[in-house]
């Protein structure tokens, strides 16, 4: 075994990760690496513990990326990151090492169930941070949206054939943003025999139904739900990707002066194993 961890969403359930083999590493690469979810989901398959499996496209995005760090920490020999920035103390170009326990720092459990609820017209409305699965789902959206836009670039293209791209990149945008709304939550009172994702066509149709400001309503409580349920490793999203922040980096020439904040691209080709 090569390290074992608590998921952060669920701090009851231990997963225990092994070294990938050359087979693996042989199928890890053949992936496409603008498809990170979908290599993500096939890494944490194949170097779990068999007899302490979990599925990982049920866990959530916090649980998987803290998954991978915990791996790629335990695999690399460096115990520090460079990281490249203007320091918005002295205004001059800084290189720092930042050593990885600094990012471990920012790790917490989540505060409760990983789930939160919110009354909407008489019925609970429950929210969920997105799981491996649709977070796969949402990766899709975004790689045929990068393939449309790589299409505009094409010079041959006639004026009609730019503006249906482009109409169909609007189009695909918006049904991305409201299957990323839709994925993470749940409306049990439209079946209560059903699953989420069984409920799913019904709960589009509510949502389809609502004026445009009840929507940012209930957009509003969502995004205040995920924010109470915050877990693992500090991240956010930044042009479409996940960035890992790191608080309070002082500055050499003024350490006195309150930190700054740095953002590590901690993208999934730094944890696949080179042959």
């Amino acid at each position: 075994m090569l390290v074992e961890f608590s998921l952060p969403s669920r701090p009851s359930q231990m997963v225990r990760l092994n070294e990938a083999k050359v087979s693996d590493v042989l199928d890890f690469t053949a992936i496409d690496p603008r498809l990170e979810e979908q290599a993500t989901t096939l890494f944490l398959e194949r170097v779990q513990d068999k007899e302490h499996f979990s599925d990982p496209k049920t866990w959530t995005g916090d649980d998987r990326r803290f998954a991978l760090f915990q791996y790629f920490i335990s695999t690399t020999r460096d115990r520090t990151v460079p990281l490249t920035y203007e320091c918005s103390i002295c205004g001059e170009r800084h290189t720092q090492d930042i050593p990885y326990k600094k990012i471990l720092d920012g790790y917490t459990p989540i505060n409760g169930e990983c789930f939160r609820e919110f009354p909407h017209n008489g019925h609970n409305i429950v929210v969920r941070p997105l799981c491996g699965a649709d977070l796969e789902i949402v990766e899709r959206f975004r790689y045929e949206l990068l393939l449309l836009r790589d299409q505009l670039e094409d010079g041959n293209l006639s004026k009609e054939q730019m503006k249906a791209i482009r109409s169909d990149i609007r189009m695909r945008e918006t049904q991305m943003y409201l299957y990323n709304t839709i994925a993470c939550i749940d409306m049990p009172y439209l079946d209560e025999n059903g699953t989420p994702q069984s409920r799913r066509p019904k709960m589009q149709e509510v949502i389809s139904d609502m004026s445009a400001s009840e929507f940012q309503e209930v957009v509003d409580k969502i995004e205040e739900s995920l924010v109470e349920m915050r877990h693992g490793l500090l991240s956010e999203y930044i042009d479409g990707q996940i960035v890992l922040d790191i608080p309070d980096v002082k500055c050499d020439k003024y350490p006195n002066e309150p930190g700054i904040l740095l953002r590590y691209p901690f993208r999934f080709g730094a944890v696949i194993p080179k042959l």
